[in-house]
């Protein structure tokens, strides 16, 4: 993986592409990543881990740090739903696309609903 990032990393096309990589499990890794990359992001790609926390971890530190208007895609959603048992370095029963519809829901239902109302 490595050696492809590298590759990667000096071709032209990647001016202004941030490849990270580490240990979603890991905060201090993540912390790591947007002081590295500056944060800031126009779009955002998590197709690390396949662990639903290494996903939630990721999310929690990187969403904040997307532009206004900016995208964040996680790959692998389908295998993240499946897993409902306690798994991956954080031992957690958490299932992201459940925890997703949950904020989805706030923010639909909820702050807009409440912008309508106004």
């Amino acid at each position: 993986v490595k050696r492809c990032m590298n590759k990667y990393r000096i071709n032209e096309i990647s001016k202004g592409v941030n490849l990270l990589l580490g240990d979603q499990g890991d905060y201090a890794t993540i912390d790591r990543w947007l002081i590295t990359s500056g944060g800031n992001f126009d779009v955002v790609i998590d197709d690390g881990g396949r662990q639903n926390c290494q996903s939630w971890n990721s999310f929690q530190k990187l969403w904040p740090a997307v532009k206004p208007g900016g995208l964040y895609f996680i790959e692998d959603m389908e295998a993240a739903n499946k897993q409902r048992q306690p798994q991956g370095p954080c031992g957690s029963d958490l299932v992201v696309p459940e925890k997703l519809k949950e904020i989805f829901n706030v923010l639909i239902y909820e702050e807009l609903g409440q912008l309508r109302r106004e």
